[in-house]
């Protein structure tokens, strides 16, 4: 390979490498909704994806969006046979040796594991594990002291838990205190609140509520009262009753429950629960509008599908044929069937019975061809 197109090889991969180390920065500190979606089915090579949403609040250069991978199998494989061994799908059955001692320069210990039952043509004869090494040594935290206003600081003291190894020392772990919001150092102080009593439990939906006040924090930044709701300890157990006809007046249905379990003392023994009906389904086959007569046009729908005694049997629609401006309405017929595919694009229409130019253009749709 002759110099320049060495050196033009160079600076590719150079680029490369800069862009990559830019995208990675760009995600540091991009933080996503979890609930904001949901896997879908596995695909051909054993895998799910969803996508997270961006949290609101998140910084600029964060990508809108991130693309998450699980394995479809994974729950399969942390299964352990009773031998100490693991079956995986081809039926190999292992053998696990001790673990070596840590090592120091790359932090993780190995492991072999033998085979012990299996075709030999499809399972490895032997396998050698790697995982980092669990910490020698563990803290017992202790309470942090009070704020040192000269240093703004404050440390806690860390002990050997029990039964660790001879080298592990207490140590003083050292970190700055939060401070007010309008000062540079730290960050704005926590919203603590003072916490009231719990109401009388509500029968009707099991709840109780209690008031949280502000006690300590930035009041521009932390709400003055938070409500807290929880289901009551003590229940009213109650036997549902069946739904009430939809009222057509009210829109209302209703049912009455009885108290199965509780103290009747503090329990009603029955209870009402209002809600409101459901739309009902109906379908409607519509008719073509009549022609003009006395500046009105008609047309008429006709129950298909559907509860009689919910749906209206038969509905008219009556419009003017002219507006408030004097200006033709526009009237259409029904719609066809989209055309054959030209130069990338599909065509529908509807028949236009009365308007202008204005009325031809909504006359028309196009779209794009399903590759």
């Amino acid at each position: 390979m002759d110099i320049p197109s060495l050196l033009l090889l160079t600076s590719f991969l150079l680029g490369v490498s800069i862009i990559t180390s830019v995208e990675a920065k760009k995600k540091r500190g991009c933080k996503y909704l979890r609930n904001s979606g949901s896997f879908g089915r596995c695909d051909g090579d054993g895998y799910k994806h969803k996508t997270l949403q961006l949290s609101p609040g998140s910084l600029r250069r964060c990508p809108p969006t991130k693309d998450v991978v699980k394995n479809c199998k994974s729950k399969k494989r942390k299964m352990k046979n009773k031998r100490k061994g693991r079956r995986g799908r081809k039926g190999c059955v292992y053998m696990n040796k001790d673990w070596s001692p840590c090592d120091e320069a790359t932090k993780t210990r190995q492991r072999e594991r033998i085979l012990m039952s299996g075709n030999p043509k499809s399972c490895h004869p032997k396998k050698i594990v790697t995982k980092k090494c669990k910490k020698d040594c563990r803290y017992i935290r202790g309470e942090w002291s009070e704020c040192d206003i000269v240093t703004n600081s404050r440390n806690r003291t860390l002990d050997p838990k029990p039964g660790s190894l001879p080298q592990c020392e207490s140590k003083v772990q050292t970190k700055p205190c939060f401070v007010g919001a309008g000062s540079k150092m730290g960050r704005p102080t926590k919203c603590r609140y003072k916490f009231g009593h719990w109401n009388v439990c509500d029968s009707r939906t099991n709840t109780m509520t209690r008031e949280m006040t502000l006690r300590r924090g930035d009041p521009n930044l932390c709400k003055r009262t938070v409500q807290l709701t929880r289901k009551c300890r003590l229940a009213c157990k109650f036997r549902r009753g069946k739904w009430s006809s939809c009222d057509k007046m009210t829109r209302l249905m209703m049912r009455v429950d009885t108290l199965m379990r509780g103290d009747p003392n503090k329990c009603e023994k029955q209870r009402t629960i209002t809600k409101k009906c459901r739309k009902p389904k109906c379908k409607y086959s519509i008719s073509a509008w009549t022609e003009c007569s006395d500046n009105k046009r008609t047309r008429f729908k006709t129950l298909e599908k559907g509860d009689v005694n919910e749906c209206t049997p038969k509905k008219t629609i009556v419009k003017p044929c002219v507006d408030e401006n004097g200006k033709a309405r526009c009237f259409f017929g029904k719609w066809g069937e989209f055309g054959p595919c030209t130069n990338g694009v599909m065509t529908k229409q509807r028949a236009l019975l009365q308007g202008g130019v204005e009325c031809e253009r909504r006359a028309v749709v196009t779209k794009a061809c399903d590759n």
